[in-house]
């Protein structure tokens, strides 16, 4: 409904001002592979052993891999992952802190303290330009679930959680 449009609207605002483009500049950055998900790895047991699908691959900050790290690999769905189909991805999810950090602590390059206080942020972008992205990809009967109720709750778990 119009709460939730305005709540994603006031969410945007506030990634603009705590994620500013001087910020977004400013942040480390490397080549990133652009379009973290399980279903561009490969995986032997409970390892990765392979990441493909490298074709979004640009010089971004390296938070912006984590983001999507945090959203579609620390995360569980109701109905599971299924890499045979967006709409896997599409549907909302429950971060899982623990995961997060135990990928943060397994990551190879230490975050900067930079990296720190803007990978909230980073994430909450990535979510909504995501949705918007997978727009894209999955039928029109299912743009409001994936706009309203599959956006919002991603960003009020965010609210109500410190990374």
């Amino acid at each position: 409904g119009s709460g939730r449009r305005l709540y994603i609207a006031e969410q945007i605002d506030r990634i603009d001002s705590e994620l500013t483009d001087t910020d977004f500049g400013q942040l480390p950055h490397a080549v990133i592979h652009g379009d973290v998900h399980p279903a561009n790895m490969l995986f032997e047991g409970n390892s990765i052993s392979g990441l493909f699908d490298w074709d979004c691959s640009s010089w971004q900050p390296k938070i912006r891999d984590l983001a999507d790290c945090f959203l579609y690999c620390c995360a569980t769905r109701q109905d599971g992952f299924d890499p045979t189909t967006i709409l896997t991805l599409t549907k909302s999810c429950k971060p899982d802190l623990k995961r997060f950090e135990t990928l943060l602590y397994g990551y190879r390059q230490p975050l900067s303290s930079e990296d720190y206080c803007k990978i909230e942020w980073m994430i909450r972008a990535r979510w909504i330009s995501c949705r918007l992205d997978a727009k894209r990809k999955i039928p029109k009967t299912e743009w409001p679930r994936l706009l309203n109720h599959e956006t919002t709750s991603v960003l009020e778990w965010l609210d109500d959680n410190v990374l």
